[in-house]
């Protein structure tokens, strides 16, 4: 066996190195295998780190939403780009919203809230007036 690298182990080479740098870099030949023609299609680490962390967000508000972290706005930004969650749906998986979110159903809970008959008796209701 030869003390040679070999192409593939190159390759290996060049992306662990890229990865410490923070960036997928995929060679020209590899790209002309797998069909993709220009490397701004290829996620950055970063942004796979970030779609990964939202996926296991997504799966978690799924299972238990009152005990579960919201979404950053790169992670979101992610996952819509991915197909994971619709970009009008955006706001409602931010951790802001999802900390709001909690709040209320906490309120719900604890029966912290109060019915109105109409909207006048809700306004009526307020410390000030409108």
């Amino acid at each position: 066996m030869s003390d040679s690298i070999l192409p593939h182990e190159a390759i290996c080479i060049i992306l662990i190195y890229r990865k410490l740098q923070n960036e997928v870099f995929i060679p020209q030949k590899i790209t002309d295998v797998i069909g993709a023609d220009d490397q701004s299609d290829t996620p950055t680490i970063m942004a796979q780190q970030e779609l990964a962390i939202a996926k296991r967000k997504i799966q978690a508000i799924n299972e238990d939403v009152l005990n579960s972290e919201g979404l950053t706005v790169d992670e979101a930004d992610a996952a819509i780009e991915a197909g994971l969650i619709d970009a009008d749906q955006k706001y409602w998986w931010l951790e802001d919203w999802q900390k709001r979110y909690r709040k209320a159903e906490s309120d719900i809970k604890k029966e912290r809230i109060q019915e109105f008959d109409s909207p006048e008796a809700f306004l009526n209701s307020l410390p000030y007036r409108y």
